[in-house]
């Protein structure tokens, strides 16, 4: 068959797709009775909740909460920078580099190269709605084209309700509905030929629906807001009961009946008062917002999601619940509690299904978090400081994540505190240098990593004594560990042993509160190399 006209997991691959209408006649010939989701839609099945709200995927995002919490996830995962890395072992264990979009695999990136998002969407627009349907239905499918050289070349959504995992005979296939000119047709594909992300899995290869689950806190935060949109509906009004003298005629009922409803019913009823005649009395029958703690009840069903999704309660904008101090802690504790686990599956699956087996050793795909956690100015201006002074970042490099064209002679790694000219004093020419002065030995880049990191770890330990005490005699080992995994078997630098004896003697000649300068002068000597 034509690629061109197959319709793959109701993902047309030439024209838009088209939904089924699970509220047309069961008598309707495009209707497939054999699909397990008409018969939810149609007689309940585990869709009906203890609420007395039936529940399915639309209408459980008529659920602010939800729908709020389900928006946070999906577009946070899809704009994140998603990158492809070849691993460099000739360096180190952990060196890599970003392999560029236009010359192999990016799975984020626009038609112009690498692997391309659905043609109907963006590569932002794609992940979100993978991620949609991962947290909504549970799983996400994505099918796999490859070129004619076996090189995956494109993306493509499968409908997570079209779309199951199935042991047939042993072996994982992917079986999905696709239509074409005879109408639906199954169709079975590889595992490499799917891209599948899956939520928590009890069991299975593959994850049951959200809303099995979810469906009563749903369907309750669903009644709350019927209750309040018909409680308003009715000018605010509770109903109740309307007792009539005995021996009224049915005329007179009828008229006093019809009278009450237009005056006390209705949205444009609030401020009128209701006059009841002949004795006619009316009793209040229904519970009150108040009374039924239409508030509170709805704080709860809003932590209720907040649990369901991994999310604090503050994200969906609950009151009174706890928060961090600053927006870098709240995206921080984001990250580690939700984010983090659907990175790693997403980055798992890309790196399985997207590599050869001879790639997966060398390369892999990982997720650019940096901008989710980002610092305010001073502190991210005294983290780029740092990393210059340990020579981790050369000024061109910095510049370049702030987005500004690189200077000339900023590609030099140097610490800008040894390596500048001191204040007043002019650079002087290399024509003009004394011939016999000797020159400047280079400090090794390893010596100067471990180094930097010691003294950095040496003035943040200085402001508890407790804990600066704990940490000398520790011996250094994280630095130490540090330099056997960068150089090796060679032997370790002096300067172990000589701020180890200067850090030593300083505790036992200055106070508390005067370690932290003592500690700067000390660690201040070493990195100028004194």
């Amino acid at each position: 068959m034509d690629s061109s006209f197959e319709i793959i997991a109701g993902v047309y691959l030439g024209g838009p797709p088209a939904r089924v209408d699970y509220r047309s006649s069961l008598e309707n010939p495009n209707v497939p009775l054999n699909d397990p989701a008409i018969w939810e839609e149609v007689f309940g099945g585990y869709l009906q909740t203890d609420a007395g709200v039936n529940v399915n995927e639309d209408t459980a995002l008529m659920y602010a909460p939800l729908w709020q919490g389900l928006s946070l996830i999906s577009s946070a995962v899809a704009c994140l920078p998603f990158h492809h890395f070849r691993r460099l072992p000739d360096i180190s264990d952990t060196a890599s580099e970003r392999i560029d979009s236009t010359q192999d695999y990016l799975v984020s990136v626009s038609p112009s190269g690498g692997i391309d998002p659905d043609d109907y969407c963006t590569a932002v627009q794609f992940w979100e709605s993978f991620m949609l349907d991962v947290l909504l239905w549970g799983n996400g499918f994505s099918y796999i084209v490859y070129d004619g050289s076996g090189r995956p070349v494109q993306l493509r959504l499968l409908n997570p309700d079209r779309t199951n995992a199935e042991m047939i005979q042993g072996r994982l296939w992917y079986v999905t509905e696709y239509w074409d000119d005879s109408g639906p047709k199954v169709k079975a594909l590889f595992p490499w030929e799917v891209l599948h992300v899956k939520g928590l899995c009890p069991y299975g290869q593959q994850a049951p629906r959200f809303l099995r689950y979810a469906r009563n806190a749903i369907a309750l935060g669903l009644a709350q807001q019927k209750f309040a949109a018909k409680f308003f509906l009715n000018g605010g009004r509770v109903g109740g009961i309307l007792e009539l003298p005995l021996g009224m005629g049915k005329t007179a009922r009828d008229t006093i009946e019809e009278g009450f409803r237009k005056t006390y019913e209705g949205s444009d009823n609030p401020f009128k008062t209701v006059i009841l005649r002949d004795s006619a009395k009316f009793h209040a029958a229904q519970v009150t917002p108040e009374s039924a703690q239409m508030v509170e009840g709805t704080e709860e069903q809003a932590r209720m999601i907040a649990r369901f999704l991994s999310l604090s309660p503050a994200l969906l904008g609950v009151k009174d619940s706890t928060s961090y101090n600053s927006k870098e802690q709240d995206n921080q504790a984001f990250l580690d509690h939700c984010l983090k686990r659907w990175l790693r599956k997403i980055q798992a699956e890309c790196g399985i299904k997207l590599l050869s087996a001879q790639r997966q050793s060398r390369e892999f795909f990982s997720h650019d978090t940096s901008d989710l956690v980002s610092m305010n100015a001073l502190q991210q201006a005294q983290m780029y400081q740092l990393y210059q002074q340990m020579t981790v970042l050369n000024p061109n490099e910095i510049r370049g994540k702030l987005n500004l064209l690189p200077r000339p002679g900023g590609e030099k790694y140097e610490n800008p505190n040894t390596s500048s000219p001191k204040p007043n004093q002019e650079p002087q020419p290399e024509d003009e240098a004394q011939p016999d002065a000797a020159p400047a030995a280079k400090r090794d880049w390893r010596v100067t990593r471990v180094l930097f990191n010691l003294t950095h770890v040496a003035r943040q330990k200085s402001k508890n004594h407790r804990a600066f005490m704990e940490w000398l005699e520790g011996d250094f080992k994280p630095q130490r560990d540090e330099w056997r995994a960068i150089a090796g078997t060679e032997p370790e630098p002096e300067f172990f042993v000589k701020i180890a004896a200067d850090l030593n003697s300083a505790v036992s000649t200055v106070t508390a509160a005067e370690l932290p300068a003592k500690v700067e002068q000390i660690t201040a000597t070493f990195e100028q190399g004194e």
